[in-house]
């Protein structure tokens, strides 16, 4: 299927998706489109590094009116206890709609929390809903919780900047 279709990166879970489609459309007739929506990727490393959605200059040449939540993660306990020399994340939220419209991490876990992004995205859940989501207790969940809550909110990020300072962020 990836000879013949450029949307997108050429992943095994793209290529399963698309192969149902086509077998779909083979035994039932060309009935269905596939849904790309908006795909996650991961690059291997050590650490992990995930991306979904649009980067800064993709968001800028769409003339969308974005912020950017941008944290180095490599100071917080769960980093120092694993010596990871560098950890961090980048989230673009449109101030509009309160919309993620591209998240990228560079940390341990990164391919499996870039999903969380990617589900919300896909479903067109705002930063406000995703807040909402208790995760499990955790320490490295709940620390998630808060990252989310504090990307995802950009009015209580606007009304309130203190949030970003490092010392509110130690559970």
């Amino acid at each position: 299927m990836r000879s013949v279709n450029n949307k997108g990166l050429p992943l095994t879970p793209v290529a399963g998706k698309e192969s149902l489609i086509a077998a779909s459309s083979i035994l039932k007739g060309n009935h269905n489109k596939i849904d790309y929506g908006h795909i996650p990727s991961n690059v291997f490393t050590t650490p992990p590094l995930a991306s979904v959605g649009l980067t800064e200059l993709e968001a800028k040449k769409q003339g969308i009116n974005y912020m950017v939540n941008y944290e180095e993660m490599t100071s917080w306990f769960s980093y120092k206890r694993l010596k990871e020399p560098i950890a961090g994340f980048k989230v673009l939220v449109n101030k509009d709609t309160d919309q993620i419209i591209g998240a990228h991490l560079l940390r341990h876990h990164a391919e499996d929390i870039i999903n969380i992004f990617a589900v919300a995205m896909n479903g067109n859940i705002t930063g406000g809903q995703l807040k909402k989501t208790i995760f499990l207790a955790f320490p490295e969940l709940k620390r998630i919780n808060i990252i989310i809550c504090i990307i995802c909110q950009v009015s209580q990020f606007i009304a309130t900047k203190t949030l970003w300072n490092k010392k509110s962020m130690i559970l």
